[in-house]
């Protein structure tokens, strides 16, 4: 799975029951604006669409440990290894013992309960963070199309960003 976003990328592997984060990275005038969140958030959306849970390396430096604490900060079942330690010195967390596959974090996909309790829109209908789902036609009219999952900026109603959908996909 290979996530691009005009600020960075994400590269997640699938490793059978779950998808596996193999490198992000956000370039380094666009840290700490959202951007790798929002990658994140959009391999979550496809782990979602699979049924699976994301994991992260057994080691998190400490822009990615932001960035996991984040999702959880908005409602993502994000859980950390109870055997993770911080880096001496600061810089991240790793798991110690586990082996190389234990991953420091680890985002569970949504339960039925939650999937049931959120609102499902159609398309062009808008959520309340103004969100929507649009088809987008990379290749033009003819070509396939996508379905992609937007928010609208609350600044500028001719912006929106990409938060989900096109099997995590999408590039710009």
């Amino acid at each position: 799975v290979d996530i691009q976003s005009p600020h960075g990328t994400l590269y997640a592997k699938h490793k059978g029951d779950h998808l596996a984060i193999v490198s992000a990275d956000v370039d380094e005038d666009s840290r700490g604006k959202g951007h790798g969140v929002a990658l994140y958030q959009a391999l979550a959306a496809h782990a979602a669409n699979l049924g699976l849970p994301v994991h992260s390396d057994n080691t998190v430096e400490d822009g990615a440990v932001h960035v996991w604490e984040a999702l959880k900060r908005r409602g993502h079942a994000v859980q950390r290894h109870p055997k993770a330690a911080p880096i001496e010195g600061g810089g991240g967390y790793f798991v110690s013992g586990g082996g190389l596959k234990t991953p420091v974090f680890t985002l569970a996909p949504p339960s039925e309960a939650t999937k049931n309790a959120a609102p499902k829109l159609g398309f062009g209908e808008t959520g309340p963070g103004g969100e929507r789902w649009i088809t987008v036609h990379p290749h033009g009219e003819d070509g396939p199309g996508h379905p992609i999952l937007i928010r609208q900026s609350a600044h500028d109603p001719t912006r929106a960003r990409v938060i989900g959908g096109a099997g995590g996909k999408m590039t710009h």
